[in-house]
């Protein structure tokens, strides 16, 4: 299984993909995850899980990515939206991902996102 999800991610490294497997059958059994890869249209709550479990296994390039256009958007540099980006990304846990999927704030996402700007030297003047 976890050679068909490589195949299905080629960003993934062979650990990441053994990784998000055994996830995927921790949550949801052998037959449970066999009956959600038969689906012709994925569950969204089956989505949901792979995504947090791909996020949990090291695979953020794409949350990374989606942070750097936003900021930028909102302002920042390419360089500063990607320096924020790459140091927010990599300090981010189950909690944050939770707050980028429900775009309801938490203290803790805050300080982290506040140090990141800080460190990229990115805070308005």
């Amino acid at each position: 299984m976890a050679d068909a999800f490589a195949d299905a991610h080629p960003e993934a490294t062979g650990v990441q993909a053994q990784c998000v497997v055994d996830t995927l059958f921790d949550t949801y059994g052998a037959d449970g995850l066999e009956l959600e890869l038969e689906r012709a249209v994925a569950d969204d709550d089956f989505e949901e899980t792979q995504y947090r479990a791909m996020f949990a296994c090291g695979m953020r390039e794409d949350v990374r990515d989606q942070l750097a256009g936003q900021l930028e958007r909102r302002g920042l540099t390419t360089g500063e939206a990607e320096c924020v980006a790459d140091a927010l990304t990599g300090d981010l846990d189950d909690d944050d991902l939770d707050v980028l999927l429900s775009g309801e704030l938490t203290d803790a996402f805050f300080d982290k996102y506040f140090g990141a700007m800080s460190a990229c030297d990115a805070l308005p003047s």
